[in-house]
């Protein structure tokens, strides 16, 4: 598997992980006035129920287990709302754009924009490290 290859699969990875999660946009409301914090996607709808009652909304994301609420500390969450699963997927496009429009022009830069691409993927079993820019 040459570098290009390697990238491309990676690239793949992403994208197929944001895909077969919730979709985007997600918000992060940090909880006021004695609501609970919770994230929530507002790409998709999910049946809520309330007092016998259902009604379509938001998905939330973060839900309980087992009856504790599942934490996660508010840069964290402002974290995983940011790079939620459409952001991901437009970044996958826009890198396979940038791979395709600079491999056409200059073989050098082309060579750069792949090593520095995938240093993100360091820790994947299948990197490198003559491939580090």
């Amino acid at each position: 598997m040459d570098l290009a290859e390697f990238l491309l699969a990676r690239i793949t990875d992403d994208e197929n992980t944001a895909r077969g999660s919730t979709p985007g946009p997600w918000r992060w409301f940090p909880g006021r006035a004695g609501l609970p914090a919770f994230l929530e996607s507002t790409g998709a709808k999910a049946t809520h129920w309330v007092e016998g009652q259902s009604f379509q909304a938001p998905t939330v994301v973060l839900g309980t287990n087992q009856g504790v609420m599942l934490r996660v500390r508010g840069r964290d969450a402002e974290h995983i709302a940011a790079w939620h699963p459409t952001r991901v997927i437009a970044e996958c496009r826009a890198k396979r754009a940038l791979l395709d429009g600079v491999g056409s022009v200059d073989p050098v830069a082309y060579d750069l924009v792949l090593r520095s691409l995938a240093v993100p993927y360091a820790d994947h079993p299948d990197y490198r490290e003559e491939w580090r820019p």
